[in-house]
């Protein structure tokens, strides 16, 4: 919520971004009742629990940098926090790479 918090003060005028947060607080009372609460705060490395479609609960740890350069590019690290999250990530990702052919794979750039 903090990151979420901190991302709308950097690009308050993002349509996409006020889109979602309008839509989350009209379908989430928890969501809405957290927004309402107003913390700001980013957060550099942790862990958090992720609802997955397919593979269901997932805790992973995460580690986010930011670029030095005034850029505002972050990039963010996931790692399992447990056995059972690394199987259900390994699964999907065993899952998708069976889905791909030969023929839909292209090189990065081209």
């Amino acid at each position: 919520m903090g990151n979420l918090r901190a991302n709308l003060a950097r690009h308050r005028e993002d349509p996409p971004l006020n889109a979602l947060i309008a839509e989350l607080r009209a379908v989430s009372s928890r969501f809405a009742a957290w927004w309402e609460d107003h913390t700001v705060q980013e957060r550099a490395h942790g862990s958090k629990r992720i609802r997955h479609a397919v593979a269901g609960e997932l805790t992973v740890c995460y580690d986010a940098m930011a670029a030095l350069d005034g850029s505002d590019q972050r990039l963010a690290v996931l790692t399992p926090a447990d056995a059972a999250a690394e199987q259900a990530l390994r699964s999907l990702i065993t899952a998708r790479a069976r889905s791909m052919t030969p023929h839909g794979l292209s090189a990065i750039g081209a």
